[in-house]
């Protein structure tokens, strides 16, 4: 077998939504009746005059005289809880095994596959993103959402050898592809736009503690019951969404008035099936070459440049191909002419680049720096996910007032960029007080960000694009997710030798590099571990300004996301 990518499993998570792009006023709407429903909005006393912002005509909200009536009450918590746990098991499986890859290559005697395990998941997810959201746009929301769910529970536990359990992760990674994006599609149909911040900042904020949790869950069943169980827990978590959602009535979020087909070639026809096997072709060898490139190969190498070569020539078919097929095309280049969508995809790339950069290897420094094991490295992360978490329902609520959600996006860039420039000045001496409090802001930042390119993909775009829109902008947060954990592990890889010669010019570094961040304490001559203490916090902390970059990028991006409110005006 190849030697595999790098690209970590932990990029995955991530949510977009998308509204309507129609010209109309805000007093056109049908008023939602009022409710002391705290999932939804109050219709009285909506004034937005204080907010410092011109709304252009343009940017109003869409006309929603033609919208079905969206549920309330105990049909909308079961629902949203559904969809929460779906992806609350997808952050999980995303991250859950981080810790128990050692393991898992012992058991099957696979050292040889370890990266096959980690990266097969998130390359199926970014590779089928925009097929599985296409799917919403012709088929039964409920029954999309109940296979998508169905497939991510299916268990990679069971299987026998190396070969078998990447094939098992690929699939699972191929039903995740579409969990974020249905459900985001599906809140649309649900609820009034006004609500829907506050929905999804509900359910990202819960869901989004899975990816630090995931190998804390892996570590800890490993260590105590067996490997496998890392993914039987997720038939009763699977369970509670397959029943959440089989209860209740789901509005279809399929396009109104699509004719039936019948044949394959027609199914074929309108899925883009061709446009989506280029579109998966260029993003695997995109992703491969820039995992592989400058660690596992050279750049200039036969194979990278091949790659590369591959992934433009495939890109460039690509888009005559959906040029072709015009507004049926699995991503219809008109949805760009719509630059608040690509503003909105492009802050998505850098500002789940950055988080996962935060993810990846802060906790790894814990390990690396500290001395500590990776279940209690997961502990110190904690200050970042109980504020990102805490950020991320906040200012879905915030939102759900105020009605802006470009604000946030800008704060939360210029606070996530100055946390990630905290952060890079850690080294062994640091005391506690510093890592938590540089883990609270940069938790609030990213909580603050989360959201946002949902919320403005939520606010315009119209309801017959909604769900291609939607999956674009979550395929954005797993390809910069993806992109930047392998520019991470690249940059600390090119570092961590010359730190080595600096620090620790006694030490064997090609050893060193080889026991890695987590076991060098136990072939370093005691008189050296400091040194290569130091070394290992230089090469890890310079990943954080890879985090910088993308966080003062989405500061700049946010601005151009749109200034629509998704409050209402009084009529």
């Amino acid at each position: 077998m190849p030697p595999p990518p790098r690209i970590g499993e932990a990029g995955l998570a991530a949510s977009n939504s998308n509204p309507s792009l129609r010209p109309s006023t805000h007093g056109t709407g049908i008023s939602a009746p009022q409710s002391i429903d705290p999932l939804l909005p109050e219709t009285a006393n909506t004034s937005t005059s204080y907010i410092p912002v011109v709304q252009d005509e343009e940017d109003e909200l869409p006309d929603e005289e033609n919208t079905p009536q969206y549920l309330r009450g105990t049909p909308l918590y079961t629902l949203v809880v559904g969809l929460t746990m779906a992806a609350f098991l997808l952050m999980i499986d995303s991250t859950v095994l981080v810790t128990a890859i050692p393991t898992i290559t012992s058991a099957f005697n696979s050292l040889d596959d370890v990266g096959w395990y980690g990266s097969t998941y998130l390359l199926a997810t970014c590779a089928l993103q925009l097929l599985l959201g296409k799917v919403y746009q012709f088929y039964n929301s409920k029954v999309c959402e109940h296979m998508k769910s169905s497939v991510v529970v299916h268990s990679s536990g069971i299987a026998q050898s190396s070969i078998v359990f990447i094939f098992g992760r690929a699939v699972s990674g191929a039903g995740g592809a579409g969990i974020l994006n249905g459900g985001f599609t599906i809140i649309a149909a649900a609820a009034p736009l006004e609500a829907r911040p506050k929905i999804i900042g509900i359910m990202l904020g819960v869901a989004s503690t899975g990816v630090a949790i995931g190998p804390l869950i892996g570590g800890a069943i490993t260590q105590r019951v067996s490997w496998r169980w890392c993914f039987y827990i997720n038939l009763p978590l699977g369970a509670v969404t397959v029943i959440a959602l089989a209860i209740i009535r789901i509005p279809d979020a399929k396009i109104q008035g699509t004719a039936r087909v019948s044949t394959f070639m027609q199914h074929i026809g309108r899925l883009d099936l061709p446009g989506s096997t280029l579109f998966a072709g260029l993003i695997v060898m995109l992703l491969m070459a820039i995992d592989w490139g400058g660690v596992t190969y050279p750049w200039n190498s036969p194979i990278i440049i091949g790659l590369f070569a591959g992934s433009a020539a495939a890109f460039c078919v690509f888009l005559f191909w959906e040029r072709l097929q015009g507004d049926s095309a699995m991503l219809p280049l008109s949805l760009f002419r719509n630059s608040k969508i690509s503003y909105a995809a492009a802050s998505s790339i850098m500002s789940y680049g950055g988080l996962y950069i935060i993810i990846i290897y802060l906790p790894l420094w814990f390990q690396a720096v500290k001395g500590v094991s990776p279940l209690k490295g997961g502990v110190y992360y904690l200050p970042s996910v109980v504020t990102t978490t805490s950020g991320t329902v906040v200012s879905g609520i915030l939102v759900s007032m105020i009605g802006y959600y470009t604000p946030f996006m800008i704060a939360g860039g210029a606070m996530a960029a100055v946390a990630a420039g905290l952060l890079s000045t850690l080294n062994p001496n640091s005391p506690t007080a510093a890592w938590v409090c540089y883990q609270l802001l940069n938790g609030v930042a990213r909580g603050m960000m989360s959201q946002q390119p949902v919320t403005a993909i939520q606010a315009n775009v119209p309801k017959e694009q909604l769900s291609v829109a939607t999956a674009f902008v979550v395929f954005a947060q797993n390809f910069g997710a993806s992109v930047f954990i392998s520019l991470g592990q690249t940059t600390f890889e090119n570092s961590l030798e010359p730190a080595l010669a600096k620090y620790a010019p006694e030490v064997d570094a090609v050893k060193v590099i080889e026991a890695g961040a987590t076991e060098f304490r136990s072939i370093v001559p005691k008189e050296s571990v400091a040194g290569v203490i130091n070394a290992f916090s230089h090469a890890l902390t310079t990943t954080f300004y890879l985090s910088v970059g993308s966080s003062a990028a989405v500061f700049i991006l946010a601005w151009g996301m749109g200034w629509t409110s998704v409050k209402k005006k009084k009529a």
